[in-house]
C-alpha cells in the first residue's frame, strides 16, 4: 500500500504543468490537463484527505491563472485549514485537544 500525500500531489501537479510547457503547449492546455490528470491521480489513490486539500489548492491556484488573476498563500491556507476548534468534536477530538481547544 502507498501512502499519498497532499506534497505528493503539489509535486505531481508541478512535474506535469512544467512538463508541458516545456513541449510548448500553451498555458490554459497546461493548467486544464493538469487539473484533470491529478484530480484522477487523487480519485485513483483512493482520495485521502490530505490529497484532496491539496488538490482543491491547485485547483484554486490554476483556475486563478486561467483567469488571469493572481493567487494570495495566506488566502489559499485559511480557506484550506481545517478550523478543527469550530468542528463537531467526534471528528477532530484529537486535533482539538492538540491545538488547545475545549473538549466541547
Amino acid at each position: 500500500m502507498l501512502a499519498i500525500s497532499g506534497q505528493h500531489v503539489a509535486v505531481l501537479a508541478a512535474v506535469i504543468y512544467f512538463a508541458l510547457r516545456a513541449f510548448a503547449v500553451p498555458a490554459a492546455t497546461c493548467m486544464l490537463t493538469t487539473l484533470a490528470l491529478i484530480w484522477l491521480y487523487i480519485l485513483v489513490a483512493g482520495a485521502p484527505p490530505s490529497a484532496i486539500r491539496a488538490g482543491v489548492v491547485a485547483t484554486l491556484v490554476l483556475v486563478a491563472g486561467l483567469l488571469g488573476r493572481q493567487f494570495s498563500p495566506p488566502a489559499l491556507y485559511e480557506l484550506t485549514t481545517p478550523h478543527a476548534c469550530d468542528s463537531p468534536p467526534h471528528l477532530v477530538r484529537s486535533r482539538r485537544s492538540r491545538w488547545g481547544c475545549s473538549s466541547g
